[in-house]
């Protein structure tokens, strides 16, 4: 009976992983779609009880390494305006390899929400950087990567210019339009 009670939840944790993740896709192209950001809501509402849960047993689960585990509870709590619950989540997280491209992204993002303009520039500026030093391998995971370089660019901008660090937020402006027109150029030939 525990075996059949452990699989179950196992199916309904990859259930709302999955729903997640579609309503991610379906964000990216409808984001002002109220009833999809309720949907998301709904469901990282389900998920910050799965996910904490999960990191209280200092595990990993069957979608996410232990280390792994207070990221993807992080940008539940974002996804959701809980930013002073994911901040307090990643004060004291440390990177490793594998996971330092989230954590730059959504704690630089968090900081940068909150108008900690000092603070989030050290992480945006890795975040970008990271972005910038990747080579494209056709994984969809460095594609998607690759397709943030735009918003890292805008937050790392608008990062210089809220600290009046004018000339470096042009610079990061003007080399994100010269990539775009660049993408734009390849596209059409």
């Amino acid at each position: 009976m525990v075996e059949i009670k452990q699989k179950v939840m196992i199916m309904e944790k990859k259930l709302y992983y999955d729903a997640k993740e579609s309503l991610i896709i379906l964000l990216e192209t409808d984001g002002d779609n109220p009833e999809i950001q309720d949907s998301l809501t709904q469901v990282n509402n389900a998920l910050i009880t799965i996910l904490t849960e999960d990191m209280e047993t200092g595990n990993g689960n069957e979608h996410f390494s232990a280390i792994e585990i207070p990221l993807e509870l992080g940008w539940c709590l974002f996804q959701n305006h809980r930013s002073e619950e994911a901040i307090s989540l990643l004060q004291n997280y440390k990177p490793n390899k594998d996971t330092e491209y989230n954590y730059y992204n959504l704690y630089g993002r968090l900081l940068y929400q909150i108008k900690h303009y000092e603070d989030a520039l050290p992480l945006l500026e890795k975040w970008y950087s990271i972005i910038c030093s990747l080579k494209d391998d056709g994984t969809e995971k460095t594609q998607k990567r690759l397709s943030r370089f735009g918003m890292a660019s805008y937050f790392l901008s608008e990062c210089y210019s809220e600290l009046n660090r004018l000339k470096e937020a042009e610079d990061i402006l003007h080399l994100a339009i010269s990539k775009s027109d660049r993408t734009i150029e390849s596209l059409e030939h």
